[in-house]
């Protein structure tokens, strides 16, 4: 047995150590330097030390490889598969600097019955003694007169009373028998069916866990792929889509502005030219020349007058001759004023006319195309009327040309459109439309998931949905199940539950007296009962005849361990002869009253008490590695710790001779010193030196 490697991390000095030591290792170190850390870190994982006794506590990060008949062991582990000695020998297989002894708290006896232990491979350092009585008292027997305790007793004496009452229950029953066998059978139906229903009910739940499960991955995708878009938001849409109305409006409006402003420009250069015939027709005097020529005279013609005045001339003769001479005077001057009238008629008219040829003459001049003065007449007209009309368009274009888009507002239509792109970090508004479908779609989705996540968890809070899912985790079932068989698994259990209450009821009616006397539940229970009684009062022999038998082999193992202890005092490999070595003045070690007595040359004994410290460390040293090599004759290791410190420089190299002849032989020393001299001595007989 021999350790192949160990590795020490944060303990206290120790920060970090890995060794494989070799067969004669030699560990240096000043003091604090971790060599007490060390021993205590092995003693621990190698003899299950107590951690409330270690200076540093318990180990946390320590791994140690040991090899033993060509297997190699890593330690710590829960099952100890190596022949460690632990307990009250541990110490067989370390010294520390400050106690050399090999006797542990419960002294020298549990110390050799420890050792025996060890030759005869049982227990773990328990006395024979201890072993016999701790047997007799799982049995129940006393120690002494190997007779049953008295609550045994009395135990023993209840299952015999009881076990005969349900043999005489048991002899009673007749077809019965075969109704509980049914019935038992019937019963391991009911179970089997119960959990085939289980196991549907389970994979139901499975069933429901994984699709909740993936319905929530979904869900979760769905949202964290809504949350990328979150800048679509549908305002930015709506705002959008206004804007470029108002965009369009505003490139209507500017090419509207740009045709009205043709159209007030045209009609401006007409009203000009208007304005300029206007004028002509003012400075000419148009308008005064026709209204004068507008008094209308219907030509008189000449004869009208002559004949006017031959009629009075005529009528002036006939009423002279007739009637006299003053009604012919009367008429005759009527003809005279009417001839007369009508002869200034005529020149009147004459010079009408020829004036109105004179002012249709000059407007032909201005208007060439006039054929009368009618017409320029109308062409005043229409001039005036014509201007007043353009005017009133022009006012009225100009006034619809203020209230169009102007320019600055286009400006910030454009402003706040390049904003929302800004926002959405999109071009186009087609491309915003997607978008919001996109995200409309997704929201439906998520609605969707949401919807049977919420119907299949009876919750609608997202926030919940996590926590229930995972209460609602169920293992994937053992075997594949045939849910559709629910139904009819179901409603065979329900005939199986009625056909076995009602042989239930038919065993109980049966036994009811029988069972209340005996006090048994069922048959099945009886029969059970009974074989366990049955077994118990033929164990309760069985325990008592190998208690007993026990008692001989550990009587036999005791006396025969003796000669294996002594054997390790006395021959040449023994206590006696690495002793008398050492010390050259103590030849014989022998053992009283469980303790070293030693004889020197001269036949004088003394008890291990009554030598020095540094002798009796010597002892120790000498008995561990004699018994070492006969409790491991295949080779073990052995660790000290400044184990010489007490020893004068004569018997310190004489111990390290020993060492080196017990390496030589198969085994492994660690020795660990602060000690220059204990080091360059162990070094010049081969040790390898590891500085910590």
């Amino acid at each position: 047995m021999k350790i192949e490697k160990f590795k020490v991390r944060n303990y206290g000095p120790i920060k970090e150590l890995v060794l494989k030591p070799d067969k004669f290792q030699l560990i240096f170190g000043m003091n604090e330097s971790g060599k007490t850390a060390l021993v205590e870190a092995l003693s621990y994982v190698l003899f299950k030390k107590n951690p409330l006794v270690l200076r540093y506590g318990k180990p946390e990060d320590i791994t140690l490889e040991i090899e033993n008949n060509g297997t190699i062991y890593t330690l710590p582990t829960k099952k100890m598969k190596l022949p460690l000695p632990d307990s009250e020998i541990s110490g067989i297989m370390y010294v520390q600097a400050s106690e050399s002894s090999v006797f542990g708290t419960k002294g020298q006896i549990s110390f050799w019955d420890g050792i025996k232990s060890i030759f005869s491979k049982i227990g773990s350092g328990m006395t024979f003694a201890r072993l016999d009585e701790k047997i007799f008292k799982v049995v129940g027997l006393t120690p002494r007169k190997a007779e049953w305790v008295e609550e045994k007793k009395e135990k023993i004496e209840v299952d015999e009373k009881r076990k005969e009452q349900l043999e005489a229950y048991l002899q009673k029953i007749n077809d019965i028998e075969k109704k509980e066998a049914i019935l038992a059978q019937s019963i391991d139906r009911r179970k089997m069916l119960k959990r085939q229903l289980t196991e549907i009910e389970t994979s139901r739940n499975y069933k429901n866990y994984k699709e909740l499960s993936s319905l929530y991955t979904d869900y979760l995708e769905k949202k964290t792929e809504l949350q990328s878009f979150e800048r679509y938001k549908y305002d930015y849409l709506t705002t959008w889509q206004q804007l470029e109305l108002k965009q369009q409006k505003g490139k209507e409006d500017e090419e509207r502005q740009k045709e009205m402003t043709t159209e007030i420009e045209k009609l401006e250069k007409d009203i000009v030219e208007l304005k300029r015939n206007q004028d002509v027709i003012d400075i000419k005097g148009f308008k005064q020349y026709l209204i004068r020529a507008q008094q209308k005279t219907r030509k008189s013609p000449f004869i009208y007058p002559s004949i006017i005045l031959a009629a009075s001339v005529v009528l002036s003769i006939i009423l002279f001759f007739t009637v006299g001479f003053i009604p012919a005077a009367v008429l005759l001057a009527v003809g005279l004023v009417f001839a007369a009238y009508g002869l200034y008629k005529g020149q009147v008219d004459k010079e009408l006319t020829t004036r109105r040829d004179e002012i249709l003459a000059k407007a032909k001049k201005v208007f060439p195309d006039l054929s009368n003065l009618d017409e320029l007449t109308d062409e005043i007209e229409l001039i005036q009327e014509t201007m007043l009309r353009k005017e009133t368009l022009v006012e009225d274009k100009k006034k619809r040309l203020t209230r169009l888009c102007q320019a600055h507002e286009i400006t910030k239509i454009d402003r706040a459109l390049g904003e929302i792109r800004s926002k959405t970090g999109l071009a186009e508004l087609s491309d915003l439309k997607d978008k919001i479908h996109k995200q409309q779609s997704i929201k439906n989705e998520m609605s969707n998931l949401g919807g049977r996540i919420a119907g299949m968890l009876s919750e609608q809070n997202d926030n919940r949905w996590k926590g229930l899912i995972e209460k609602m985790k169920t293992n994937s079932p053992q075997e594949e199940v045939d849910i559709s068989m629910e139904q009819e698994l179901r409603t065979e259990l329900k005939k199986l539950e009625v056909r076995t209450n009602e042989l239930m009821h038919e065993v109980h009616l049966f036994n009811e007296i029988q069972r209340k006397t005996h006090n048994i539940t069922d048959i099945r229970s009886a029969f059970v009962e009974l074989d366990r009684l049955k077994k118990i009062l033929k164990d309760y022999d069985l325990e008592k005849n190998a208690a007993l038998e026990v008692r001989k082999i550990l009587q036999q193992m005791s006396s025969d361990l003796d000669t294996i202890i002594d054997d390790i005092m006395q021959g040449s490999k023994s206590l006696s002869r690495y002793f008398a070595l050492v010390t050259d003045r103590y030849e014989q070690v022998n053992i009283k009253n469980k303790n070293f007595v030693v004889r020197d040359k001269k036949g004088k004994e003394f008890a291990i008490d009554e030598l020095s410290s540094g002798t009796k460390d010597q002892l120790f040293v000498c008995f561990r590695l004699a018994a070492l090599k006969k409790m491991y004759p295949e080779g073990a290791f052995l660790i000290l710790d400044d184990a010489f410190v007490f020893a004068d420089w004569s018997r310190r190299q004489k111990l390290v001779e020993l060492l080196k002849e017990f390496v030589d032989q198969g085994n492994q020393i660690i020795y660990l010193t602060s000690d220059d001299h204990t080091r360059e001595l162990l070094k010049e007989y081969g040790a390898q030196v590891t500085t910590l």
